[in-house]
């Protein structure tokens, strides 16, 4: 059995390439939000291109691959863990890291102090 050199964990951000992210039907019945996330390569201490690595949400029973469709834009930085599956579809196979865990930064920038809501305010 060969061994999967492939990374569990992408940092990048989401690509317009490919059309950007697409909120498909599987062959299953479950909701996938496929993606492609692109990755700086560094190369002594300089941006030598990118990679392109395909991404697939899925949400068996949750909603998120629909919740994270209308918000997912290309430019959006994420962090992602998963697991690597091959898919054969109509272009041929397809490598793509299947999500079991997604962050995303939030939408304030760090360290800005939340200001808490007080007695008599109208929230």
């Amino acid at each position: 059995m060969a061994i999967d050199h492939r990374p569990l964990q992408l940092v990048g951000e989401v690509s317009a390439r490919d059309g950007g992210p697409d909120l498909v039907r599987a062959v299953d019945g479950e909701l996938e939000l496929r993606f492609t996330l692109s990755i700086p390569r560094w190369r002594n201490a300089r941006l030598d291109g990118r990679d392109y690595h395909r991404v697939v949400l899925r949400s068996p029973g949750t909603g998120d691959a629909a919740a994270y469709a209308a918000v997912l834009r290309p430019g959006q930085r994420l962090h992602v863990h998963g697991v690597w599956r091959t898919r054969v579809g109509l272009a041929g196979t397809v490598d793509e890291l299947v999500v079991t865990r997604l962050w995303a930064p939030l939408p304030i920038p760090a360290g800005t102090p939340v200001r808490q809501p007080r007695e008599g305010d109208l929230l």
